[in-house]
Formats: structure tokens, C-alpha cells, sequence
């Protein structure tokens, strides 16, 4: 019975300290997790007032089909006629920053838009 006992203090000594390893873990996580609350929050501050871009992260199935892929053709016009203005700038000489400012677009954007401009042979 002593040695039952024994073994029941053991174990609980072992299952308490894991779960103290477990919670100081937690506190790291949820600190790491307030500190990036604090940075969206501030990132969002700073993006007040500035114009906003659309970014698409996947394409499932509520996208690719009926008014999603009408929405997405007639944003391809636009698009289309964005891209050609930022090439015509671009090739007058003018920098991406330049081209952002006179767009009112980001200029990591334009960057982007210039990046992947398809090459002509």
C-alpha cells in the first residue's frame, strides 16, 4: 500500500510539472500572440487614409465559378487597361515610385506589376 502511495505522488509530481511546462509554453504563446495584435493594430493605424488593394489568396470552387468568375473577367478589363498605363509610364522613363504617385497605388504594387510584366520577343 506505501509503495502505491509512493507511486501516487511520483506520478503526480511528474503530471504537475508538465503541466507547469505547458502553461509557462501558453504565456510565451499568447505573449508572442499580443505582440502581433499590437503590430496589426498599429500596421492598420498606419494604413488609414492610404488606398487599399484587393489580394486574392486562393482560387476554390466559390471563385471560379458563376458571379465570382464574371466578377474576376470584367476585373481583367480594368486591370488589363491599369497595366498598360503603368507599362506606358514605365517605359517613358519613369520610376515605380513615380508611376505609384501619379496612379495613387502603392508602389510595391507597381514593383509587382512591373516584376511580372510578360516579356515581349
Amino acid at each position: 500500500m506505501e509503495q502505491l502511495v509512493a507511486e501516487l505522488e511520483q506520478l503526480a509530481r511528474k503530471i504537475s510539472a508538465e503541466i507547469d511546462t505547458k502553461f509557462a509554453k501558453l504565456e510565451t504563446v499568447i505573449a508572442d500572440a499580443d505582440q502581433r495584435i499590437r503590430k496589426l493594430q498599429d500596421l492598420l493605424r498606419a494604413a488609414d487614409g492610404r488606398p487599399a488593394i484587393d489580394v486574392v489568396v486562393g482560387d476554390d470552387e466559390s471563385t471560379s465559378r458563376g458571379s465570382g468568375a464574371a466578377a474576376r473577367s470584367s476585373g481583367d478589363a480594368g486591370s488589363a487597361d491599369r497595366h498598360a498605363r503603368i507599362y506606358e509610364l514605365a517605359d517613358a522613363g519613369k520610376p515605380a515610385v513615380e508611376i505609384a504617385r501619379t496612379l495613387g497605388r502603392p508602389t510595391g504594387e507597381i514593383e509587382l506589376i512591373l516584376a511580372l510584366r510578360p516579356k515581349t520577343p
